[in-house]
């Protein structure tokens, strides 16, 4: 509950909640075991997408540009 008032999140039904929760609950075992491990030299936490979804956090890997075709130019001599 303390995250969804920090990062001032609202779902919109039971459902929901419990979906962010799950992921919100994988997020905190893969944190608390990263940084239990002594071998690892950072330390991770939580922030406003340990709620997210795989999908939604794919859509911030890159660029998606139009899909425009390929135009050849020809080769100009003098």
């Amino acid at each position: 509950m303390q995250y969804l008032s920090k990062e001032n999140k609202s779902y919109a039904d039971l459902e929901e909640f419990n979906m962010r929760l799950a992921n919100f609950a994988a997020i905190e075992d893969f944190i608390n075991e990263w940084n239990s491990n002594p071998e690892n030299t950072s330390t991770v936490g939580h922030n406003f997408m340990s709620d997210w979804t795989a999908a939604e956090k794919k859509v911030l890997n890159g660029y998606r540009g139009e899909n425009r075709p390929v135009v050849e130019v020809a080769e100009v001599t003098n």
